[in-house]
């Protein structure tokens, strides 16, 4: 396992440990736990990483330009950071990583 993997699942496990802890406390010390990130945030932060995309072109995602066959999520330009008149429809790689998560719908 190189670093980037090992850095991956140390994620991954942290989310879950954290989950595990917060169900496991009695109803009336929930208050005072750490709070697990909600599911739609860690379905978030699993795709920026796996497509390095910015968060308000994560934000504004629809289903509609997505790909799957293709392995591609097309931003509008109206999504796309850049100058005015310069901005085109810019195709993202949806890798392995990042198609994992499609199926972990909120």
């Amino acid at each position: 396992m190189d670093d980037h993997q090992a850095e991956l699942s140390e994620l991954h496990n942290r989310f879950q440990q954290i989950t595990a802890d917060y169900d496991a406390l009695p109803a009336g010390q929930k208050y005072d736990g750490t709070r697990p990130l909600k599911k739609e945030t860690q379905l978030a932060l699993w795709i920026s990483l796996g497509t390095l995309c910015r968060i308000g072109e994560l934000l504004q995602a629809e289903w509609k330009n997505v790909d799957l066959d293709r392995q591609t999520w097309f931003l509008p330009s109206e999504n796309v950071k850049g100058t005015r008149g310069k901005k085109q429809v810019r195709p993202v790689f949806l890798s392995p990583f990042a198609l994992h998560f499609r199926n972990s719908r909120p």
